[in-house]
């Protein structure tokens, strides 16, 4: 908390002393009250912060500067592009713009301010996830020795990091999925995990959270697929490249897999909680079973979403009826 300038008295919500000195401060200048009065809320909402990240919150601020570059990503994608790649941009402009004069439910205006807007989204998405999936593979294909030793409570920095930047993507994204209209099942994602990510850096269970950063693996070629959808380019061979890898390593590791971990980790805390001797208990306190019965129930929850996902998956690859520009599938 240092690093991001915030005072010390933020880690005890109960010491008033901050509050009081920021309403004396602006008592001597006046005009600043209303300042004093957001900072006063600021220390509340870091104290709030600080609490549910536990032994983790002292990467808050880089969880904060990870949601501020996102947000800085996608808005400079699109003017980045215009630069860059003018003819891409022309070209979902170009498609926008008819798919809208065809289907008559918006102007091609807003379809095209709309098209823009989920340019820098999934230019995030792509970012994020090909980060994230190279930090998943180095300690998947790795294993720190924490992890192997102690699997459900064992931390290490390299671990603590991504599941920072993980976190502040989400904190990004949550809003992001709310303001553009992604719909319900892509709120539940964003709000699960994210709460996946704060327990991971409480720490607990950081060794599944990073191999659920694995998960990530396919979004590339998901988000390759969907700019490629929005400009017109559909008939390239690495579009069906795109559209065979998302299918397959969604498959691999999300369902296959991602399964197989999951519900290992599921039954572990479980057979635990059950015990008459539960680690949770020892190593982190009776306060911490709701948070741990939590993981378990986001843990199985996940797992059905990537299901429904799957299925909707199959029934595109089957000609069947379904969307093909979701924020994600």
């Amino acid at each position: 908390l240092k690093l991001a300038g915030v005072p010390q008295g933020i880690r005890s919500p109960s010491r008033p002393a901050n509050l009081a000195g920021c309403g004396a401060w602006a008592s001597m200048a006046p005009g600043l009250e209303e300042a004093a009065v957001a900072w006063s809320r600021s220390l509340n909402l870091f104290s709030g912060a600080a609490a549910v990240l536990g032994e983790g919150a002292g990467v808050l601020p880089l969880i904060l500067i990870s949601a501020s570059i996102w947000l800085a990503v996608q808005f400079s994608m699109v003017p980045l592009l215009r630069l860059v790649a003018p003819s891409y941009v022309q070209a979902v402009e170009r498609v926008a713009s008819e798919k809208a004069k065809e289907s008559n439910r918006e102007t091609p205006e807003v379809a095209v301010k709309s098209a823009m807007n989920d340019i820098g989204v999934r230019s995030c998405a792509f970012i994020f996830s090909t980060i994230l999936s190279y930090g998943a593979l180095v300690l998947t294909l790795n294993p720190p020795p924490e992890f192997v030793k102690d699997p459900d409570f064992g931390s290490t920095a390299y671990a603590t990091f991504y599941c920072a930047l993980a976190a502040g993507y989400f904190v990004w994204d949550l809003p992001i999925t709310v303001i553009f209209g992604y719909g319900g099942g892509f709120l539940m994602h964003a709000i699960g995990c994210l709460s996946v990510e704060v327990i991971g850096l409480h720490p607990f269970a950081q060794d599944v959270v990073t191999f659920a950063h694995l998960f990530e693996l396919s979004t590339p070629f998901l988000n390759a697929r969907l700019l490629m959808i929005a400009s017109g380019h559909t008939n390239s061979v690495f579009f069906k490249f795109c559209e065979a890898g998302f299918a397959l390593v969604f498959f691999c590791v999300r369902i296959l897999y991602g399964f197989a971990k999951s519900f290992a980790f599921a039954r572990r805390v479980v057979v635990d909680l059950l015990s008459g001797d539960t680690q949770v208990v020892a190593r982190k306190g009776a306060a911490f079973v709701p948070i741990a019965v939590l993981a378990v129930v986001l843990c199985v929850a996940l797992c059905g979403l990537n299901a429904f996902w799957f299925s909707k998956i199959i029934k595109m690859a089957t000609g069947k009826k379904g969307s093909k520009h979701k924020k994600v599938e």
